[in-house]
């Protein structure tokens, strides 16, 4: 069965860069592209059928015209009623079975930058699937692949995204690099540890992220040009900074909210606010296959949610 991808698509909302990146991400995944309109709505002065009914009359032309536009594509366009556009967005997505959500950065953000409004910050909440932020003005540029990176740290959710990017890389014919970050900023103890352990933790530490990039580095099929980048500074602001050389960044997301549910720390925070890049972040809720190329991720997610669920009653 053909995998879906998904395309948040809002026309005030800078929904053609969501569109140009949907469409050009749909092609080199060969899934078929969804474009939805999540309108937001009480509910209670409507039944949700009549609701509907009525928001595809009055969308009809617009869906149109959308379908005609990605007609090589063999797109679906609706347009559906729920409390909130991420919600909506989450429950086609398991409806769909979509191996990736894509949405475009808020209204705030500088030319070329990809940010997260409310509707992202809540996917990455519980997004079933990876999901993929648009750098703003994708529209009027050709969506281009050659260059992808993926933060990597050997944590579970950078193993996320180290195979995601290897498929993204693998299908665009990209060359992957794997950026790791050496952030001391936080480290009080260091030089109290150096003195009782007789090293320099700094080189211990070095040693550690190299040897993690060489391990994931191994990892890549031979079918994958890779290398391997190790940077210095805080996280956030170092990816920003590589940002600038890749035409894609991938990155996991991590930490917890309220009931384990995981949201995105900041790293992944202050990358969205400054990528110069296309973002793709790969909720610990997706599972480790977030593209679900192998076709059993949403049973992995939904066991892995049942468990936090469990951990955090």
């Amino acid at each position: 069965m053909q995998r879906s991808l998904i395309i948040g698509y809002r026309a005030a909302d800078r929904g053609e860069d969501a569109i140009a990146l949907g469409a050009a991400l749909a092609e080199r995944l060969e899934m078929k592209p969804v474009v939805a309109t999540v309108i937001e709505w009480p509910g209670a002065w409507l039944s949700e059928s009549d609701l509907q009914e009525l928001v595809r009359k009055h969308m009809g032309e617009q869906g149109e015209a959308l379908r005609e536009r990605l007609a090589p594509l063999d797109a679906e366009v609706r347009y559906d009623v729920s409390s909130s556009p991420a919600l909506g967005l989450r429950e086609l997505a398991f409806e769909k079975h979509a191996g990736l959500i894509v949405i475009s950065s808020t209204h705030r953000s500088a030319f070329g930058q990809a940010m997260l409004g409310s509707t992202g910050e809540s996917l990455l909440t519980d997004a079933p699937c990876a999901v993929a932020v648009a750098a703003m003005g994708s529209a009027k540029t050709e969506s281009r692949f050659d260059r992808i990176a993926v933060a990597y740290d050997g944590s579970p959710e950078s193993q996320s995204a180290l195979r995601a990017g290897i498929d993204l890389a693998r299908r665009s014919n990209a060359k992957l690099t794997l950026v790791g970050v050496m952030d001391f900023t936080g480290d009080g103890y260091a030089d109290g540890w150096a003195e009782a352990m007789r090293t320099d933790p700094y080189d211990l530490a070095r040693k550690t992220k190299r040897q993690a990039l060489e391990h994931a580095l191994a990892s890549v099929p031979s079918g994958v040009e890779a290398s391997s980048e190790l940077l210095s500074g805080a996280p956030g602001y170092a990816l920003a900074q590589a940002s600038h050389d890749h035409d894609l960044m991938v990155v996991g997301s991590r930490g917890y909210g309220r009931v384990r549910r995981t949201v995105a720390g900041s790293s992944t925070r202050r990358l969205l606010r400054e990528a110069l890049c296309h973002v793709v972040v790969t909720p610990r809720s997706a599972g480790s296959d977030p593209l679900h190329v192998t076709g059993n991720g949403y049973e992995e997610g939904a066991d892995r949610e049942r468990q936090e669920s469990h951990a955090g009653s």
